[in-house]
């Protein structure tokens, strides 16, 4: 299956290229069905609207009070419910250990909203 990104492909090239051990993309999503897996972690919080990510062993809806966690390489599909306000942080692998190698969705902490 073809990966196609909510990013614009300079901002992907960049973030591969980069030497910066995070970097932060915003971008607004009206109406988007996407499936990536990109070689950083990636941390998604939707300021406003609704996301659906599945995996290939779960499936979440994500909603401004939750965040998820792709850690490098996984392989997920994302979906807008409602168009989404989005602040997505990647980080490289050697900079953040991932604390599971599963995906994982929680509550959006005070820094998070902040962000």
């Amino acid at each position: 299956m073809e990966q196609s990104h909510p990013f614009p492909r300079e901002v992907i090239e960049s973030l591969l290229r980069s030497s910066a051990k995070a970097f932060t993309h915003k971008v607004v999503m009206d109406a988007i069905d996407i499936s990536m897996s990109v070689e950083r972690h990636l941390l998604l919080y939707g300021i406003t609207g609704l996301f659906q990510i599945e995996t290939e062993n779960a499936s979440w809806r994500l909603p401004p009070s939750r965040v998820a966690w792709l850690p490098a390489g996984i392989f997920a599909h994302a979906s807008t419910i409602k168009t989404v306000r989005c602040i997505s942080v990647f980080f490289d692998p050697s900079f953040v250990t991932s604390p599971s190698p599963e995906c994982r969705v929680f509550n959006a902490t005070s820094l998070i909203r902040e962000m």
